[in-house]
């Protein structure tokens, strides 16, 4: 058909932002750019936009770098009075700009540009876009919930009976929802914390039981890959972190330990649309470095972290679930 390269775009809504794709394709089908952008409000910024321009034109071998190829392969610069004001997220409704002939209008523009406007009269808004699913794995999350705690290890073995309750806290945000800037979109922090109620241990086979308290945090980086375009959307979260889980046994026995442990840690997390945009469900693993204990303990050690679960999108952006996460440990220390 004798062209050089065909673009390709589509466009997203999520909550209040817009992520636009855009793709080159050479002649043979090649994949030559992709390019996504989170966006604000419905209209492509125009420096944004320039650069784009810019990388499509260095991607074309046969396009001489910053000028426009046209439809006879010759080269013409864009005219001054129509990159004024007909470029990509510019003001088309300032009284000053000029719309241009049809034949110099780009195809894209045809039925879409709007005249000046009348003295007097407001400029009518244009059309919001439909409200879409926020992706598989959301730009802002916020979670509160119930969470029921069991441990066990240290000998002379003492442990939880039976579950209990607790609270577990969860944030994540990417900065993506609040910068423009498209390295920004992917790039994340997230914090967890989880208290234990009222708890008790005691040695195996013995009545006698000791209050105790139990509590853990995390805080993360994290980087997100997405992939919304083959099924089941996958989307692959690596995340790097800091964490605490402390155990405090209120007793001088000398046989019931309380344990403290802080860890870098590392973890890859991996989410699927089961039901797109009903159904998500992720599961996790990840290494970690116990880098200090408590009092009671004075050793270090190594560990892993298992989690997975499973949410239930209700209506907008409220969403239930359940989970569950395990923490491994083990550790050199001669009480033990």
């Amino acid at each position: 058909m004798g062209f050089e390269g065909l673009i390709t775009g589509s466009a997203k809504r999520r909550k209040r932002r817009y992520r636009l794709t855009v793709r080159l394709f050479d002649s043979d089908g090649k994949l030559l750019l992709k390019k996504a952008y989170s966006i604000k409000r419905p209209r492509f910024p125009a420096g944004t936009a320039d650069r784009l321009a810019a990388l499509i034109l260095n991607k074309l071998a046969s396009a001489p770098a910053g000028e426009f190829p046209v439809a006879d392969n010759k080269v013409e610069p864009p005219q001054e009075e129509l990159q004024d004001h007909w470029k990509f997220g510019a003001d088309s409704s300032s009284p000053t700009a000029e719309p241009p002939q049809e034949g110099r209008r780009p195809p894209w523009a045809l039925d879409t540009a709007s005249s000046p406007p009348t003295a007097g009269k407001k400029k009518a808004a244009p059309p919001a876009a439909p409200e879409t699913d926020a992706g598989t794995v959301p730009g802002i999350m916020l979670s509160a919930g119930m969470s029921l705690n069991l441990r066990e290890g240290l000998e002379p073995k003492h442990e939880m009976k039976r579950p209990i309750p607790g609270i577990r806290l969860d944030a994540r945000f990417f900065l993506g929802s609040f910068f423009d800037a498209p390295v920004f979109e992917d790039i994340g922090i997230a914090a967890m914390y989880n208290l234990c109620m009222a708890s008790s241990y005691g040695i195996e086979h013995q009545e006698t039981k000791y209050d105790s308290s139990q509590s853990s945090w995390k805080a993360e980086a994290l980087y997100r890959l997405t992939f919304d375009d083959v099924p089941l959307s996958p989307a692959f979260l690596v995340r790097l972190g800091y964490g605490s889980s402390r155990n405090t046994i209120q007793t001088d026995e000398p046989n019931l330990l309380s344990a403290s442990y802080n860890y870098p840690y590392g973890a890859l997390d991996i989410y699927i649309m089961l039901a797109r945009p009903i159904v998500r469900f992720f599961v996790s693993g990840g290494y970690l470095r116990v880098v200090s204990t408590g009092e009671d303990l004075l050793g270090k050690g190594m560990g892993f972290n298992l989690m997975t679960g499973i949410e239930f999108k209700l209506f907008g952006g409220l969403l239930v679930g359940a989970g569950y996460d395990l923490i491994k440990l083990f550790i050199n220390d001669e009480n033990l």
